[in-house]
């Protein structure tokens, strides 16, 4: 019992180095190289698919109802996505980060929020078909997790959403 011990308190003895903070020169050279997506990039997708997704559920079933359907759960989660774009673009510009923090929870608050009124509103709607809406929802929040698989396209994609789409 005692090696047991003994082998154990010099695992904690050792020191290891202590991390080193990185110049500006790494960061940028990192985000060269990993980019991430940015909001915009996963806002167009979003639209996007929505689109296709729309008019491929037309096709396919021929029936406005359900193309509406479709495009309305799309619409569910896109037009609160792109609210909470820009207020936490509007927000992040305060030098402040506590301001920046706030308004992320704020901003995702009003998302969610908008997502709820949005999904509530739905009942108006007569003939609307609830497992297409919830397909179009799903399909619509599934966009992040494309972005994140696909992140090694990010600085192309972002590119040409810069260029093409938010042409100002």
């Amino acid at each position: 019992m005692d090696n047991k011990k003994a082998a154990h308190s010099s695992e904690w003895d050792t020191e290891e180095p202590l991390p080193v903070a990185w110049s500006a020169e790494q960061v940028q050279a990192l985000r060269e190289k990993d980019p991430a997506f940015s909001i915009a990039t996963v806002l167009f997708l979003q639209a996007c698919l929505g689109l296709v997704l729309t008019a491929v559920t037309w096709l396919v079933s021929n029936r406005w109802n359900d193309a509406w359907s479709a495009g309305y759960g799309v619409l569910v989660v896109f037009v609160p996505s792109l609210l909470f774009a820009k207020g936490l673009a509007r927000s992040t510009r305060s030098k402040d980060p506590g301001a920046a923090m706030r308004g992320f929870f704020v901003w995702e608050f009003v998302k969610i929020m908008m997502m709820i009124a949005l999904l509530a509103l739905s009942s108006l709607f007569t003939g609307l078909n609830w497992l297409l809406m919830l397909l179009g929802m799903a399909i619509t929040m599934k966009v992040y997790w494309i972005c994140m698989w696909r992140y090694k396209s990010a600085k192309a994609m972002n590119q040409f959403v810069d260029q093409n789409v938010l042409k100002q």
